[in-house]
């Protein structure tokens, strides 16, 4: 088993690929631009990827900012919930950016009862 990033856009996230997880990781923000989304250039954008995100190969993508389903700790609580449901056997993570504030967010994410918080940058 491995990590399982689930990001914002969920691209490429399936019930085999969680299954497949030793810890799901909740990706909240783009370490170095939190709340932009990331850019994903034109020759990164392999056969495989091009697949997973219904596009063609070799197009610069831009991935969505937030998550469309997380507006509150509840929302948040809610997906940990049916990502352990989906996973048993995974522990469920969420990163945070670390930035002015974090400690608050993650408080709310341990109420959210993750198994682990992962702060980076």
């Amino acid at each position: 088993g491995s990590i399982k990033q689930v990001a914002s856009g969920r691209f490429g996230v399936t019930g085999y690929y969680l299954s497949q997880a030793k810890e799901i990781q909740i990706k909240i923000a783009q370490g170095a631009k939190p709340g932009e989304g990331g850019q994903l250039k034109g020759f990164k954008v392999d056969a495989y990827i091009a697949e997973l995100r219904h596009t063609i190969q070799g197009v610069p993508l831009i991935s969505p900012p937030p998550h469309h389903d997380i507006y509150s700790i509840e929302d948040l609580a809610q997906l940990i919930y049916d990502l352990k449901n989906a996973s048993p056997k995974a522990e469920v993570s969420v990163k945070l950016v670390a930035s002015e504030g974090v400690g608050t967010v993650a408080y709310g994410v341990a109420k959210g009862k993750a198994d682990r918080i992962v702060i980076a940058g």
